[in-house]
């Protein structure tokens, strides 16, 4: 992606970084399962399941060394310790902030202080993190927070690195603004960003993804009505055991 961007703008000469700490969210024993379907093989709850894809702090069961893709024999990652390599073997998004905040503040945030407009191309989740982090979006409302693939997310962040409110200072010709709940996003959220592209484009991939939050949303909704049942039959054999006890007396 960056070298398409590169490319396209005759950019080749702008000086490049690449780190682990980028790297997307490491789901651990999830790894390489279809999203939609891995509860079912790994035989998990939906609702936790999806508490471990969406959640800020509820991390996936760890991935141990004979997983197919474990990543321990890796060369790219021989200089991490043994410590970083043990975190890495399942990551909620907390566990990902930790390793990608380091990078943001000890590398990214200099090179806007000098002046220098940023270009981070990584991952759905660390992408998401980045943004929690500079919006200060809490734990609960990062479960609404989704990133789209591939569409040009704009910050301005001002001398203190604090986002900048796009519908006023961002002076861009081309420029989608998120009305709403735009990408599962909101202004209500503290949300700062600004997606740039054709509309109809995003209008069409947010259907998608608004049909995919209602799928969950059922699963919640069942899971409660489920458990609501089973304790009004539980209360029915109480009252049941109760009145047939005091019967015999």
């Amino acid at each position: 992606t960056l070298d398409k961007c590169l490319q396209v703008a005759g950019q080749h000469w702008v000086p490049i970084t690449k780190t682990w700490r980028l790297n997307e969210r490491h789901y651990g024993a999830l790894q390489g399962y279809n999203k939609d379907t891995a509860f079912e093989e790994l035989n998990l709850d939906q609702e936790l399941y999806m508490e471990m894809r969406r959640s800020y702090g509820t991390p996936p069961p760890r991935m141990e060394d004979d997983h197919p893709y474990w990543h321990g024999n890796d060369r790219r990652y021989s200089k991490l310790t043994e410590e970083q390599l043990d975190k890495s073997r399942a990551e909620s998004l907390r566990d990902a902030a930790e390793r990608i905040m380091p990078f943001f503040n000890s590398v990214i945030v200099p090179s806007l202080r000098e002046g220098n407009r940023c270009l981070v191309v990584s991952h759905a989740n660390t992408i998401r993190t980045l943004i929690k982090q500079i919006d200060g979006i809490s734990d609960e409302d990062i479960k609404q927070l989704s990133i789209p693939t591939g569409i040009p997310l704009i910050y301005r962040l001002d001398e203190n690195m604090k986002p900048v409110d796009p519908n006023h200072e961002l002076e861009f010709k081309y420029l989608v603004q998120p009305k709403g709940y735009t990408w599962a996003t909101s202004r209500t959220l503290g949300f700062h960003g600004v997606y740039l592209g054709d509309l109809e484009r995003l209008q069409d991939i947010q259907k998608k993804r608004d049909a995919t939050n209602r799928g969950w949303q059922r699963v919640i909704l069942r899971n409660i009505a489920k458990q609501v049942n089973e304790e009004d039959i539980a209360e029915d054999h109480l009252c049941y055991y109760n009145h047939h006890f005091h019967s015999k007396d």
